[in-house]
């Protein structure tokens, strides 16, 4: 090989092989979807890490078209594209960005992340993985960037039976889990600006009903802990 060009005193290799990486890794990703799916999941393996990623997620995609209702692929999707986003929120000095391009970055990421995110939710009343997707592969540092999605989750893993039931096992001095995940969900929507959607929240934490009585007992839209005790 010729020795290294020098340009204004900085070696160029660097970034000519950084373009290499970009060009197959493009062209992997390309071919997951001509290739025969085992090929193609045999060379996600195989391919190094700093050029596999966008095969390896080509792939799950391509594997979610075949089996839609796989939810541990679906959790791995939504992981693989929070992270791209979090990139895009967590980077600093020359890298970061700002304004619109921001937001041009972080809509392809997070859009993506949303559509499973959705599927899951209308797919599964296992509050468990429910509770693993949102915060495990999501993850609370993106619930303000998907703030009715996130608060979706929240609403729902509250209703199920088994938070409801903290209200005959809890006192209103204790947390209880219904309350807890409502008022996780409001403050999530109303640091988003959320506004409409966190009032029909609260209103409908107001309205509740458990064994003929209504235990959530907030006085004020702007004041909805997870612990609340009446009179006091």
């Amino acid at each position: 090989l010729p020795p290294a060009r020098l340009l204004g005193g900085r070696v160029v290799w660097s970034s000519a092989l950084a373009g290499l990486g970009r060009t197959v890794a493009m062209t992997l990703a390309n071919s997951a979807a001509i290739l025969p799916l085992r090929l193609a999941e045999v060379l996600t393996v195989a391919a190094p890490r700093c050029v596999g990623r966008d095969l390896r997620i080509a792939v799950l995609e391509r594997t979610l078209r075949q089996d839609p209702g796989d939810l541990g692929r679906r959790a791995a999707a939504i992981a693989h594209y929070s992270r791209q986003a979090q990139a895009v929120l967590d980077a600093r000095g020359a890298g970061a960005v700002v304004g619109a391009e921001r937001k041009r970055r972080l809509e392809e990421p997070l859009g993506r992340a949303k559509e499973h995110l959705e599927y899951v939710l209308e797919a599964t009343e296992d509050i468990g993985r429910l509770h693993h997707v949102l915060t495990g592969a999501f993850g609370a540092k993106l619930f303000y960037e998907l703030p009715e999605v996130t608060a979706r989750y929240m609403r729902k893993i509250g209703l199920h039976q088994e938070c409801l039931e903290e209200f005959g096992t809890k006192s209103e001095f204790e947390e209880r889990a219904t309350q807890y995940h409502f008022a996780n969900a409001l403050a999530v929507l109303k640091a988003a600006g959320c506004q409409e959607p966190a009032r029909d929240l609260y209103e409908e934490a107001l309205e509740l009903e458990w064994q003929g009585r209504r235990p959530i007992r907030w006085r004020s839209f702007e004041q909805t802990p997870a612990v609340y005790i009446q009179d006091l």
